[in-house]
């Protein structure tokens, strides 16, 4: 029997994600799933994340099954922003290695301690510390530095 191979779409908006998550899903009984990236495309912040869960979730449920990965080479963006690594695959940056600048944020992992970023942290509430992190990177998607555009104000 062939085994199956989840050919990602040429772009990968919403709706494609999800049903790309649901073929995924429908491979559970195979020995072998072969991930085909195709040719160089520009993946959003979303769908990367989205789709590097739900490797991870099928890894965990599935652990019998292998995943191949077809064409990363051609997704220099992806690993740079650490896509696969979250994704479980040992090819380009770890997640939160990349830097990121004042135009993106690379995918990373972020735990409470890192919220904390003043000592008088240490006395605020979870959801404000959230609610900063969260206008930090409203600030960047509107690339509005100073904080004030109506868009930024819907972001955050």
């Amino acid at each position: 029997m062939e085994e199956p191979v989840l050919k990602l779409p040429e772009k990968l908006d919403l709706n494609n994600s999800l049903q790309c998550a649901r073929r995924l899903d429908s491979f559970r009984r195979a020995k072998m799933v072969t991930i085909d990236m195709g040719e160089e495309r520009y993946f959003t912040p979303f769908p990367m994340l989205f789709l590097a869960a739900k490797v991870l979730e099928f890894r965990e449920l599935y652990p019998d099954t292998a995943i191949d990965i077809r064409n990363p080479a051609a997704h220099a963006y992806a690993a740079h922003m650490g896509f696969f690594k979250a994704a479980g695959f040992d090819i380009g940056n770890e997640v939160g290695e990349a830097r990121g600048s004042a135009r993106y944020l690379p995918i990373r992992a972020l735990t409470r301690s890192q919220l904390r970023k003043d000592p008088s942290d240490k006395y605020a509430e979870l959801g404000d510390l959230v609610q900063r992190h969260a206008d930090d990177i409203a600030a960047v998607v509107s690339q509005d530095e100073k904080r004030e555009s109506d868009f930024f104000n819907a972001l955050s």
